[in-house]
């Protein structure tokens, strides 16, 4: 019976309760869950599932930038000096060594 509510959850697209219901039921069967106690409690679930698919939605549409660092940067194809490149990235104010050139 509780895959058959599990499937018929999938189907009405409420990812969150189906993830959460047997858990949500076996909570309920050691407990004195009252029908609205079990029902908020999966409405809660499924809100919550909404709001992280949301945001993981809205970060994606954004288009931010993918994070880059040198380990993989292509020195030959962009006709950059790599030991400049490097020098520049660990430059503190206590160091006034320049790379030779």
């Amino acid at each position: 019976m509780s895959q058959a509510i599990v499937t018929a959850l999938k189907a009405l697209k409420l990812h969150g309760m189906a993830a959460n219901y047997p858990e949500v039921a076996a909570q309920a069967r050691h407990t004195e869950f009252s029908p609205e106690a079990f029902l908020g409690q999966l409405l809660r679930a499924e809100q919550a599932e909404r709001t992280v698919r949301s945001m993981a939605y809205q970060m994606g549409a954004a288009r931010f930038p993918a994070h880059r660092d040198l380990a993989g940067f292509e020195f030959g194809q962009a006709g950059v000096d790599e030991g400049q490149t490097r020098w520049a990235t660990n430059f503190t104010k206590s160091s006034n060594e320049r790379p030779s050139a």
